[in-house]
Protein backbone atom coordinates (compact mmCIF):
# COMPACT_ATOMS: atom_id res chain seq x y z
CA UNK A 1 0.00 0.00 0.00
CA UNK A 2 1.62 3.42 -0.76
CA UNK A 3 0.86 6.69 1.55
CA UNK A 4 -1.84 8.03 -1.06
CA UNK A 5 -3.85 4.56 -0.18
CA UNK A 6 -3.33 4.64 3.47
CA UNK A 7 -4.84 8.41 3.68
CA UNK A 8 -8.16 7.35 1.35
CA UNK A 9 -8.87 4.82 3.68
CA UNK A 10 -8.50 6.93 6.63
CA UNK A 11 -10.17 9.47 4.89
CA UNK A 12 -13.26 7.09 3.55
CA UNK A 13 -13.17 5.39 7.53
CA UNK A 14 -13.96 8.89 8.84
CA UNK A 15 -16.88 10.24 6.57
CA UNK A 16 -18.34 7.60 5.06
CA UNK A 17 -18.66 8.70 1.76
CA UNK A 18 -16.31 8.96 -1.19
CA UNK A 19 -17.21 12.60 -1.96
CA UNK A 20 -17.28 13.74 1.58
CA UNK A 21 -13.78 12.47 1.63
CA UNK A 22 -12.85 13.76 -1.24
CA UNK A 23 -13.66 17.35 -0.40
CA UNK A 24 -11.47 16.34 3.29
CA UNK A 25 -8.61 15.42 1.10
CA UNK A 26 -9.39 18.70 -0.94
CA UNK A 27 -8.93 15.94 -4.27
CA UNK A 28 -11.30 15.76 -7.01
CA UNK A 29 -13.63 12.43 -6.36
CA UNK A 30 -12.21 10.41 -9.55
CA UNK A 31 -8.99 10.78 -7.74
CA UNK A 32 -10.17 9.41 -4.49
CA UNK A 33 -11.98 6.72 -6.05
CA UNK A 34 -9.01 5.81 -8.50
CA UNK A 35 -6.89 5.35 -6.13
CA UNK A 36 -9.27 3.07 -3.41
CA UNK A 37 -9.59 1.09 -6.58
CA UNK A 38 -5.99 0.67 -6.98
CA UNK A 39 -5.52 -0.10 -3.30
CA UNK A 40 -8.09 -2.83 -3.68
CA UNK A 41 -6.65 -3.98 -6.82
CA UNK A 42 -3.35 -3.82 -4.86
CA UNK A 43 -4.18 -5.86 -1.82
CA UNK A 44 -6.60 -8.24 -3.39
CA UNK A 45 -10.01 -7.70 -1.55
CA UNK A 46 -12.48 -5.31 -1.22
CA UNK A 47 -12.02 -2.31 1.19
CA UNK A 48 -15.72 -1.06 1.38
CA UNK A 49 -19.08 -2.23 0.78
CA UNK A 50 -21.86 -0.06 -0.29
CA UNK A 51 -24.73 -0.32 2.35
CA UNK A 52 -27.59 2.52 2.16
CA UNK A 53 -25.56 5.08 0.49
CA UNK A 54 -22.68 5.05 2.83
CA UNK A 55 -19.19 2.87 2.14
CA UNK A 56 -19.26 0.65 5.03
CA UNK A 57 -15.88 -0.95 5.85
CA UNK A 58 -15.01 -4.87 5.51
CA UNK A 59 -13.65 -7.13 8.12
CA UNK A 60 -10.61 -6.86 6.23
CA UNK A 61 -10.80 -2.85 6.16
CA UNK A 62 -11.57 -2.76 10.22
CA UNK A 63 -8.78 -5.21 10.87
CA UNK A 64 -6.72 -2.57 9.12
CA UNK A 65 -8.07 0.52 10.94
CA UNK A 66 -5.36 0.19 13.71
CA UNK A 67 -2.35 0.00 11.61
CA UNK A 68 -3.56 2.54 9.24
CA UNK A 69 -4.36 4.98 12.69
CA UNK A 70 -0.42 3.97 13.97
CA UNK A 71 0.85 5.16 10.59
CA UNK A 72 -1.09 8.75 11.27
CA UNK A 73 0.42 8.99 14.88
CA UNK A 74 3.89 8.07 13.09
CA UNK A 75 3.34 11.26 10.52
CA UNK A 76 2.41 13.54 13.06
CA UNK A 77 5.63 15.22 14.10
CA UNK A 78 6.52 15.86 10.55
CA UNK A 79 3.12 17.49 10.21
CA UNK A 80 3.63 19.60 12.96
CA UNK A 81 7.23 20.41 11.69
CA UNK A 82 6.24 21.19 8.41
CA UNK A 83 3.41 23.53 9.64
CA UNK A 84 6.13 25.25 11.84
CA UNK A 85 8.36 25.98 8.86
CA UNK A 86 4.93 27.06 6.83
CA UNK A 87 4.87 29.97 8.95
CA UNK A 88 8.61 30.18 9.89
CA UNK A 89 8.45 29.60 13.48
CA UNK A 90 11.59 28.67 15.02
CA UNK A 91 11.38 25.51 16.76
CA UNK A 92 10.47 25.85 20.45
CA UNK A 93 12.75 26.19 23.20
CA UNK A 94 12.69 23.37 25.96
CA UNK A 95 14.29 24.54 28.76
CA UNK A 96 14.26 22.65 32.86
CA UNK A 97 14.74 23.83 36.04
CA UNK A 98 14.80 22.73 39.57
CA UNK A 99 11.94 23.67 41.69
CA UNK A 100 13.87 26.88 43.75
CA UNK A 101 14.40 28.31 40.70
CA UNK A 102 11.43 27.75 38.60
CA UNK A 103 9.65 30.62 41.09
CA UNK A 104 12.62 33.38 40.96
CA UNK A 105 14.81 33.44 38.25
CA UNK A 106 13.03 31.88 35.53
CA UNK A 107 10.13 34.12 35.19
CA UNK A 108 12.42 37.01 34.20
CA UNK A 109 15.08 35.62 32.53
CA UNK A 110 11.73 34.10 30.22
CA UNK A 111 10.68 37.43 30.11
CA UNK A 112 14.27 39.06 29.11
CA UNK A 113 14.49 36.09 26.43
CA UNK A 114 10.81 36.41 24.67
CA UNK A 115 11.93 40.21 24.28
CA UNK A 116 15.18 39.36 22.69
CA UNK A 117 13.81 36.34 20.70
CA UNK A 118 9.46 37.12 20.13
CA UNK A 119 9.67 34.24 17.42
CA UNK A 120 11.12 31.50 19.47
CA UNK A 121 8.57 29.76 21.50
CA UNK A 122 9.63 28.13 24.69
CA UNK A 123 8.52 25.68 26.90
CA UNK A 124 9.72 25.50 30.41
CA UNK A 125 9.27 23.40 33.24
CA UNK A 126 9.85 22.25 36.59
CA UNK A 127 11.95 19.00 37.75
CA UNK A 128 14.51 17.86 40.17
CA UNK A 129 18.49 17.72 38.49
CA UNK A 130 18.24 14.20 38.44
CA UNK A 131 14.80 14.50 35.95
CA UNK A 132 16.52 17.49 34.15
CA UNK A 133 19.32 14.93 33.35
CA UNK A 134 17.23 12.50 32.09
CA UNK A 135 15.35 14.68 30.44
CA UNK A 136 18.32 15.81 28.51
CA UNK A 137 19.72 12.36 28.08
CA UNK A 138 16.77 11.70 26.24
CA UNK A 139 16.51 14.80 24.30
CA UNK A 140 13.32 15.92 25.59
CA UNK A 141 15.24 18.97 26.94
CA UNK A 142 17.43 21.29 25.35
CA UNK A 143 18.72 23.20 28.37
CA UNK A 144 18.24 22.92 32.25
CA UNK A 145 19.04 24.95 34.99
CA UNK A 146 20.01 23.76 38.48
CA UNK A 147 21.76 25.01 41.60
CA UNK A 148 23.71 21.52 41.66
CA UNK A 149 26.37 20.18 38.87
CA UNK A 150 24.99 16.92 38.00
CA UNK A 151 28.69 15.77 37.00
CA UNK A 152 26.97 13.45 34.53
CA UNK A 153 30.20 12.74 31.78
CA UNK A 154 27.56 13.22 28.82
CA UNK A 155 26.34 16.87 30.49
CA UNK A 156 27.87 19.96 29.84
CA UNK A 157 27.71 22.83 32.09
CA UNK A 158 28.60 25.94 33.22
CA UNK A 159 28.53 28.01 35.94
CA UNK A 160 26.33 30.78 35.18
CA UNK A 161 26.21 32.98 38.57
CA UNK A 162 27.37 32.88 42.04
CA UNK A 163 25.74 34.38 45.15
CA UNK A 164 25.90 34.71 48.52
CA UNK A 165 22.91 32.49 50.77
CA UNK A 166 21.17 33.81 53.39
CA UNK A 167 20.82 32.25 56.72
CA UNK A 168 18.22 33.33 58.59
CA UNK A 169 18.12 31.80 62.21
CA UNK A 170 16.66 32.66 65.73
CA UNK A 171 18.71 35.22 67.51
CA UNK A 172 21.40 33.71 69.64
CA UNK A 173 21.55 30.52 67.09
CA UNK A 174 24.99 32.11 65.75
CA UNK A 175 28.00 33.07 67.26
CA UNK A 176 28.82 36.43 68.52
CA UNK A 177 30.66 38.61 65.20
CA UNK A 178 29.97 35.51 63.15
CA UNK A 179 29.83 36.65 59.89
CA UNK A 180 30.20 33.46 57.69
CA UNK A 181 28.64 30.06 58.11
CA UNK A 182 29.83 27.07 56.28
CA UNK A 183 26.70 24.48 54.79
CA UNK A 184 28.56 21.51 56.51
CA UNK A 185 28.30 23.13 60.17
CA UNK A 186 24.56 23.67 59.40
CA UNK A 187 23.96 19.69 59.49
CA UNK A 188 22.53 18.49 62.44
CA UNK A 189 21.54 21.43 63.94
CA UNK A 190 17.86 22.49 64.77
Amino acid sequence: MRLRHIEVIQAILQTGHLGTAAEWLQLPVGDVDAALQEAELQLGFMLFASVRGRLQATRETLELQAAIAHVYEALEPAQRLASRLKHHHAPTLRALCTPPLANQLLPQSIAVLRRRFQDTPCNLSSQPTREIVRSLLLHEADVGLSLHDPEHPQIHSRVLAQGKLQLLAPHGWLKPRQKYIALQDLAGNR
